[in-house]
């Protein structure tokens, strides 16, 4: 990533003579010298960069660049650091001596500008040698690449996202792997290979298999387990019964009894995929019993070793690639989405397709990777020329890779730091995009825009990455924005690998013992080293399942003073201790700070010295109060703290603070203050609050809400919805999209005035409705999810009339224990695809579902009266259901 490390010295060195242009003297000269020199390389990178996969000179020569560009960034960021460290010392002192010492400098200040004037001059000079030696290795100037960021975002717009599962050709496959579940002529528990190689869409059948209607009707228990290739087996034990209460305190012996127990009550289905060992069946086998029942294992693997070990007498399936038509189909349905699926695609571009469709060698993944940068181009024959040109290599079975790396070749800049940052999560991941767009933004990846927030940019970032199909997408929220994504294993090697070459990032864990971090930033997958560990430059350390103490964090984490992330997740519940250290403050250039279920019981006031912070999120703590010095961070534009224990009391910011750049607040308390005067908050984008008991609720309430116009996720929770709280202020919002409601609602009924026009989700908890809130809610014409759960209707009948829920496609009802009667009138909810129905026990039978035909999955649970009218075939309501292709109980 040197063209970044370049961008970032250039910007740093800019900023640097702006904001010092009067204590910098004769270091300017300098400083504005070696910015021009960093502008000029970049200026050559472009040539440079093309030629560094075939020439080790010129790969050599850029590496020297992105370790130069690194040494200014240091230097730079080490003379802010001590520089801001002598002035804070001299705010810090009072009287006349700290008068007298804040009108003159400090003679540490004067030797930090002495250090970083003979640092420079150093890189400078070094800067200089690799120029000269630019014509030895025939690099041409190909013209700055200062504006590839910004102009990448004003390109045309990314054509529509298609969906990833419609993958083609697959079609036989699916229906040889059905018959094989579905087969009942054989009871004994039967495990299904899938084999192939890397690309080639066996995750992609698997779960075509998984999801279809049959499939779903047939087992009553399904699990998809992902087996990374570091698996542990207590963690692919506790996703097979996450509710089981204590599972956390278990040992593998316990849960694999408590599995097996109650796994023999069911016919179940268990997809193992991406399987690398073969000791994985051997150990996980024995929680799964083989009670005769038609029962099933479905496993992928590339390797057939593991598939013969796994079940002897039950052949392996090969996935086959894809013929020559299905590849060109897969390809054009990427390269060339089709909104309406009827305008005929130009025939010049259907035959360079055919082409470049043999290239992928009947591979799946490749082709839909190479479909996504043919998407981003323009739709001529010369611009996918120019893609086939580019793939001049022979076939070597390295084409899959090859393609991928093509692919991101192909990406801007700042697109490649967003790609290559998803090397530091572990394999297999679900990441929360929230996650990953906080990350980018701290890091300093995402360019920005001419209107828009950042956020707004990073989520453009995501999303072309999806349309370019280098990552998945896994959930996407009833707004329709994504929620989690994945990344294919194959990709995630690519980005491991390139991010190491580039010393951008690199990862460790249990396998790797080597301390002496080379790299800008730093992820562990298993458990954070604080011995041997030295490098002042890491900018970055993420600690994704910490299971062991860690030992004088303190010490350990003070000599990292240039950090601008620090993100430690536990997974131990014992080792929970987490101490922050006094001498956080020095981290000044920190702008993120992540901690959860890591122990932190206190947070020192020096929290609210660092000037740059942004993001600050705190999960699974006891934390008994925050100090009110964060509160005057105004960088801040992430502040989050969630599941937190019940003793601890978030104070939210006092009624002076300046947060204007906050975009998220989260598991903070109402403050009395607010009264008199709001903070400042106006751009607020998601706001989770906590009411205390106070008479003044409803009016702050309600004079927040009109100050919040950007608002697009809201949640409130308290013992009580105040009853004066004007909800007309949400009929002016037209961003307000999600809401939870958590308390009794002071008025017996509800309005559909009583909500934003435009909201997608809606969440009513405790709510102690009296009257049927149906009514008002089914003619909120964007509602996609409802969720009425514990006691928020405390009557016995509702009715959903004709015409009603337009939208509607996900609803749970939880918890309503005097419900007994639910009508549903033809013409309502033709929309709704998920019913989950839980702890109604009073509820007589289901309403006319039957005319719910897009319903694809119905949950009953602890519905006894309800279960006994839907037995297959004799049930007096099966009729109701049995178009409903999955029913769980």
């Amino acid at each position: 990533m040197v063209d970044f490390a370049l961008s970032l010295a250039v910007e740093k060195l800019g900023n640097l003579l702006t904001t010092e242009a009067l204590f910098l003297h004769e270091l300017s000269d300098n400083a504005a010298s070696l910015r021009q020199e960093l502008q000029r390389m970049r200026c050559f990178l472009k040539d440079a960069d093309s030629k560094r996969k075939q020439d080790e000179r010129v790969k050599n020569w850029v590496r020297e660049i992105g370790l130069v560009a690194h040494e200014a960034e240091d230097a730079i960021d080490t003379f802010v650091l001590e520089v801001e460290a002598c002035r804070r010392r001299r705010r810090e002192l009072g009287g006349f001596r700290g008068l007298i010492q804040r009108c003159f400098l400090l003679p540490g200040e004067l030797q930090a500008r002495h250090r970083a004037g003979e640092e420079i001059k150093k890189i400078k000079a070094k800067i200089l040698e690799i120029s000269a030696s630019r014509e030895t290795y025939g690099i041409n100037n190909l013209g700055d690449l200062g504006g590839e960021a910004e102009l990448s975002t004003q390109k045309r717009p990314l054509p529509p996202h298609v969906d990833e599962s419609e993958v083609v050709g697959l079609d036989k496959d699916k229906e040889n792997i059905l018959r094989r579940l579905l087969d009942r002529s054989s009871g004994r528990r039967i495990v299904v290979s899938i084999v192939g190689i890397g690309g080639i869409g066996k995750t992609t059948l698997a779960q075509k298999a998984y999801n279809n209607s049959m499939v779903r009707q047939h087992f009553r228990f399904l699990l998809w387990l992902s087996v990374s290739q570091d698996y542990k087996l207590i963690d692919l034990l506790r996703k097979i019964l996450p509710e089981l209460p204590s599972s956390n305190r278990l040992g593998e012996e316990e849960l694999i009894k408590m599995i097996h127990e109650y796994l023999k009550k069911e016919r179940y289905l268990i997809v193992m995929d991406d399987v690398w060992r073969d000791d994985v069946w051997e150990r996980l086998k024995a929680a799964l019993p083989d009670e005769n029942n038609g029962s099933r294992v479905v496993i992928t693997t590339r390797f057939h070793n593991i598939a013969r070990m796994a079940d002897p007498t039950s052949s392996p399936y090969e996935v086959q690639v894809l013929s020559d038509d299905c590849s060109l189909e897969l390809l054009l349905s990427k390269g060339l989405p089709n909104g309406d699926g009827n305008s005929p695609r130009p025939q010049e571009l259907v035959g360079i397709g055919e082409r470049l469709a043999k290239r992928c060698g009947g591979l799946p993944l490749a082709l839909v990777v190479l479909g996504g940068l043919l998407s981003t181009k323009e739709r001529t024959y010369r611009a996918w020329l120019r893609v086939l040109e580019t793939m001049n290599w022979q076939s070597d079975g390295k084409t899959c890779m090859r393609i991928l790396a093509l692919s991101y070749e192909d990406l801007p800049y700042h697109l490649k730091s967003c790609f290559l940052y998803i090397a530091s999560f572990p394999e297999d991941s679900e990441i929360p995009t929230r996650t990953l767009i906080n990350l980018w933004i701290a890091e300093g990846f995402i360019p920005m825009q001419a209107r828009g927030t950042v956020e707004d940019a990073a989520e453009d970032c995501l999303e072309e990455l999806i349309q370019r199909c280098m990552l998945q997408v896994s959930m996407r929220r009833s707004n329709g924005t994504v929620k989690m994504c994945m990344v294919h294993d194959l990709l995630l090697d690519l980005a491991i690998s390139e991010a190491k070459e580039d010393g951008f990032l690199a990862v460790y864990d249990n396998s790797d013992k080597r301390n002496n971090f080379s790299c800008r930033r730093a992820a562990f997958h298993t458990n954070l080293w604080t011995e041997g560990s030295h490098n002042p430059s890491l900018r970055s350390v993420l600690a994704f399942n910490i299971t062991q103490p860690i030992c004088n964090f303190g010490d350990y984490i003070i000599q990292f003073k240039l950090l601008r992330v620090m993100d430690l997740t536990y997974s131990n519940e014992d080792y929970r201790n987490l101490h922050l250290p006094v001498e956080i403050k020095e981290f000044m250039h920190l702008r993120y700070l992540r901690f959860k279920n890591s122990g932190l019981r206190a947070l020192p006031s020096s929290v609210g010295d660092l000037p740059n912070l942004q993001i600050f999120h705190v999960e699974g703590h006891n934390l008994p109060a925050i100090p009110e010095g964060l509160w005057r961070l105004n960088m801040l534009r992430y502040v989050t703290f969630i599941e937190l224990q019940s003793e601890s009391v978030i104070a939210g910011p006092p009624s002076f603070a300046d947060l204007s750049n906050l975009q998220t607040l989260q598991g903070i308390y109402l403050m009395p203050s607010w009264h008199n005067e709001l903070p400042i908050v106006n751009n607020l984008r998601k706001l989770s609050i906590k009411l205390q008991d106070h008479e003044a609720n409803g009016q702050i309430l309600s004079r927040l809400m009109e100050k919040l116009g950007q608002l697009v996720s809201l949640k409130i929770r308290g013992k009580v919805i105040p009853s004066d709280f004007d909800t007309r202020a949400f009929t002016t919002n037209d961003c307000l999209q999600i809401m939870y409601l958590w308390g009794s609602w002071s008025r017996n009924s509800l309005a559909t005035h009583d909500f934003p026009r435009h909201l997608t989700k809606l969440t009513l908890v405790w709510s102690s409705l009296e009257q049927d809130p149906m009514p008002a809610l089914e003619r909120l014409q964007c509602l996609r999810v409802l969720r009425l759960l514990d006691w928020s209707y405390c009557g016995t009948k509702m009715v959903c009339s004709a015409g009603g829920f337009q939208k509607l496609e996900i609803l749970w009802l939880e918890s309503l224990g005097n419900l007994q009667l639910w009508e549903m009138e033809s013409g309502t909810m033709l929309n709704l695809t998920y019913l989950s129905i839980k702890n109604c026990s009073q509820l007589i039978m289901l309403p006319d579902l039957q005319f719910s035909i897009r319903l694809q999955e119905l949950t009953l649970h602890c519905v006894p009266k309800i279960i006994d009218r839907i037995v297959e075939n004799v049930g007096d309501d099966w009729y109701k259901v049995k178009h409903v292709p999955s029913i769980s109980i």
